[in-house]
């Protein structure tokens, strides 16, 4: 008759005492002891946890939405707003009827709307609300009705402006005009071949005397009150171009002291 022998590995582990991990038998254990939380307990839990965000019914880990700021809660009314006013057109009298699908989204479009709300977007939302606007069409040029008033007009401008002019001191006539002139006179002249080739053939007293020499263009005079802006700029365009056609080449030169040659009477002006 054949005897089992019990498991003695067994009998030695039940045997012994069980201590806590990481305790001896002689020393207490650090582990804390767990309490039963009650009603009176949780609450005086809750307040040091602070408030937490709600979790949503649609899925665990999910936090609440953030509530929208004030434009974004304009935008998104406004929107439901148009997306209620439904298609325009589905007046069975206006000749056109919306096919829908089986979600009842519109399918045919009316050729002559630009978006299913019958508009652009734009001319629905509030102007504050208006980020990007159409530029303004182009101005139309005005017709002149009447060309001799108009004339007129123009006329009492240009001599309330030579008014002005006139009663402006000698410094502050400088300081606007005179000064600026002269430097555009002298710069012309240092740049220009056809002055600087007068100036090799023609002595100085000539050029002086202005009085008595004519063919030839006189510099404009910067002290002249009575040239505008425009008048200005044009006597200097046309006194430069003369200087150039006369002295600017050789044989335009060349013709042009022949010429002092046969008026020795006459003086060439200061250009």
């Amino acid at each position: 008759m054949a005897f089992c022998l019990p498991n003695m590995s067994a009998l030695a582990l039940r045997s012994q005492a069980t201590v806590p991990i990481g305790v001896t038998r002689n020393q207490p254990s650090k582990k804390q002891k767990t309490v039963p939380r009650t009603k009176k307990r949780e609450q005086e839990v809750a307040p040091e946890r602070g408030p937490k965000s709600k979790k949503t019914k649609e899925g665990e880990g999910e936090e609440q939405e953030e509530p929208l700021d004030e434009n974004s809660k304009a935008i998104q009314n406004r929107i439901e707003e148009l997306l209620a006013l439904g298609v325009k057109g589905d007046d069975p009298k206006a000749g056109w009827k919306p096919l829908r699908d089986s979600q009842d989204r519109v399918i045919n479009l009316p050729p002559a709307d630009p978006c299913c709300t019958g508009g652009t977007f734009a001319e629905y939302l509030p102007e504050d609300l208006r980020v990007a606007k159409a530029p303004p069409k182009p101005v139309e040029p005005r017709v002149i009705d009447d060309p001799e008033a108009w004339a007129a007009a123009q006329q009492a401008e240009k001599e309330e402006a030579l008014l002005m002019r006139m009663r402006m001191s000698e410094e502050e006539w400088n300081a606007m005009h005179g000064d600026k002139r002269r430097k555009q006179i002298e710069s012309i002249k240092k740049g220009l071949d056809g002055y600087k080739r007068y100036r090799e053939h023609v002595p100085l007293k000539r050029r002086q005397d202005v009085k008595s020499w004519t063919t030839h263009p006189v510099t404009p005079d910067a002290s002249n009150r009575r040239f505008s802006k425009r008048g200005w700029a044009g006597a200097v365009r046309t006194w430069a171009n003369l200087v150039q056609q006369s002295w600017g080449t050789e044989s335009e030169g060349d013709a042009s002291r022949s010429h002092l040659r046969d008026t020795h009477s006459q003086g060439a002006p200061e250009l």
